[in-house]
């Protein structure tokens, strides 16, 4: 028996030393009109020195929000 995909597709935002552009395009992402249990949306830190924490909440009206980090690769 083959199982349907958590999400249909993945937004990947990577981002370095920016939480405010990262809150504003989670804010952006979570005005699509699109069924929010489709996608999630996938923040990448690359290694940057200001923490996203908090910045990167799932809002209750908004897709699912995943805060991955890793070592600075430029």
């Amino acid at each position: 028996m083959q199982t349907e995909p958590e999400f249909t597709f993945s937004i990947i935002v990577p981002t370095y030393n920016r939480p405010a552009r990262v809150r504003e395009c989670l804010a952006a992402l979570c005005e699509l009109d699109y069924p929010k249990d489709k996608y999630e949306v996938l923040i990448v830190d690359d290694g940057g020195d200001d923490p996203l924490d908090d910045v990167v909440t799932t809002h209750p009206s908004g897709p699912k929000v995943r805060l991955l980090r890793q070592k600075n690769g430029g």
